[in-house]
């Protein structure tokens, strides 16, 4: 683990008073004690003798005695001093060190100090602080040995993702009885010819999800013999669209270079299924506590299920990375001009629904686009439920689509203004998420630690969070934000995120840290 703070790293310690505020303020989290002119004649002794010979375990403890502090002890100033004899610039990278752990671990200074401080074996610190997501630490070399599973998840192909959704077998059984009602009812029905080929292509497809389901339930009895789970993928998938961009995010994570050597082993939910809602529930609940980070996919919509395991996963005390899309308008509406005409009905309707259309900022970029957006959007709003109602099946054929978009004039206009919506919508909740939001951390419920959720903008990113957290190695900088009784956050490099905070509200850290446990 990397931890900087540049609040400690630029003090110079010239003098005695900045070498009592270093030890008192940062190292203990205590107010500055009322010392004595010879106290700090003894306190300058004693940073001169640093400053040239260095401070060897004993004299540190002096000096904290010195000062009004508790001693240390010998494993304490030996795991997170890292040396014999302290330089002055070591005494500040040891404290910088042992903030950083103690906002991971404790989320409270004082009581990490009084905890750790009292542990006699280095190897004993270490196995207390034990690594992210996991009560150890595992060494990179190790990783990489481990070896690949007995059994493997048999590959279901992007295109035959979305016959594993709990609603694919009854939608197209359905449309099966309705055509065949259809055709039993009108003999002399239009385009016969075309819905008797229909009907059989329905079958096709009837018996291709039979298939593509059973491998889906082989492959959720393998995921239940791991012997270990490394992450965890958090989505929502209801639709074809949904479960192809959560195939495509998925292979781009997991063939990162960085992560490749480190054969870890993933839950993708593209790649399974349960026989019945309860046996999800359960399912999910396992493969959440056993990973040791959970990736939440950012998608145009959310759902419970999907956030609870958000929150379920930070209140275990692990890394949630979040992966919000980083798009540009022109290059998402290209992506969704091939998107089923249900895509645009359903998210013009929600981003309505949820006021996204009317902010201010989202209007401003609409209107750039279109001045008249909102007639645009009614008008192909109008125009495709008469499509809709003039099409017998739900499902409907690719053909026709195709025909509806072809003719329809301002279809690429509307593509655009969908994708400035959706864009502007990314933008906003990546802000949420990154601490706009106050329920953007969640309270690690066996320690009280306060635990934030990492965004990323690409599955690059992404790989590289995953990686640092499996061999606890995330680069880490501590920033004290002094104003409006603000907090001391320990904030992740790559992401820019929030991961830990220690507020400087007293009234509520002493309420907190009484009550918790209670």
């Amino acid at each position: 683990m990397t931890f900087r703070e540049p609040e400690i790293e630029q003090v110079e310690l010239r003098s005695a008073e900045e070498l009592v505020r270093l030890i008192v303020e940062y190292f203990c989290a205590k107010p500055m004690p009322r010392l004595s002119q010879e106290d700090m004649r003894l306190v300058e002794e004693l940073r001169g003798k640093a400053a040239t010979e260095g401070l060897d375990y004993q004299q540190f403890n002096e000096l904290l005695l010195l000062l009004l502090q508790n001693r240390v002890s010998r494993a304490f100033f030996d795991f997170f001093f890292r040396k014999t004899i302290i330089s002055l610039e070591d005494l500040k990278a040891g404290i910088i060190w042992f903030r950083g752990w103690a906002m991971l671990r404790y989320g409270n200074f004082v009581f990490a100090r009084r905890t750790l401080a009292r542990l006699d074996d280095p190897a004993e610190i270490a196995s207390t602080l034990g690594g992210l997501g996991r009560g150890t630490c595992v060494a990179e070399d190790d990783l990489k040995a481990r070896p690949l599973p007995v059994m493997d998840v048999y590959p279901i192909s992007r295109e035959d993702t979305w016959l594993t959704g709990y609603l694919t077998g009854k939608v197209v059984q359905k449309e099966i009885r309705e055509l065949a009602r259809m055709l039993n009812e009108n003999p002399n029905l239009p385009q016969r010819d075309l819905f008797i080929r229909l009907a059989g292509s329905l079958a096709e497809l009837d018996e291709r999800a039979k298939r593509v389901q059973q491998t889906a339930f082989l492959n959720t009895e393998i995921y239940l013999t791991w012997d270990y789970l490394d992450v965890y993928v958090a989505t929502s998938m209801r639709n074809k669209w949904e479960f192809e961009e959560t195939f495509d995010f998925v292979r781009h994570v997991f063939a990162e270079p960085l992560l490749v050597p480190l054969r870890p082993r993933y839950f993708d939910p593209t790649q399974c299924k349960s026989r019945s809602p309860r046996d999800k529930g359960l399912l999910e609940g396992l493969m959440l506590n056993r990973a040791a980070c959970t990736i939440y996919m950012v998608q145009e919509s959310d759902t419970f299920g999907k956030d609870s395991e958000l929150a379920a996963t930070l209140g275990q005390g692990k890394p949630v990375i979040a992966y919000v899309p980083d798009r540009t308008p022109e290059a998402y509406a290209a992506k969704i001009r091939d998107y089923p005409l249900d895509f645009f009905k359903k998210r013009l309707l929600m981003l309505d629904a949820e006021g996204i259309l009317d902010e201010v900022d989202c209007a401003d970029r609409l209107c750039a686009v279109d001045g008249r957006f909102e007639d645009t959007i009614n008008r192909f709003l109008r125009n495709f439920e008469e499509h809709r109602g003039a099409q017998p099946l739900s499902l409907g054929s690719e053909l026709d689509q195709q025909l509806f978009k072809d003719q329809y004039a301002d279809y690429d206009r509307v593509c655009r203004i969908l994708a400035e919506a959706e864009c502007y919508n990314f933008d906003r909740r990546s802000q949420d998420l990154n601490g706009r939001h106050p329920l953007s951390m969640q309270v690690n419920i066996a320690t009280g630690t306060a635990n934030g959720v990492l965004v990323v903008r690409s599955a690059a990113e992404c790989a590289r969070l995953v990686h640092g957290v499996l061999t606890s190695q995330l680069d880490l900088e501590i920033a004290d934000q002094k104003d409006n009784n603000g907090c001391v956050v320990l904030r992740e490099r790559t992401s820019r995120s929030a991961f830990r905070v220690v507020t400087h509200n007293e009234r509520l850290t002493n309420s907190f840290w009484n009550l918790w446990d209670r």
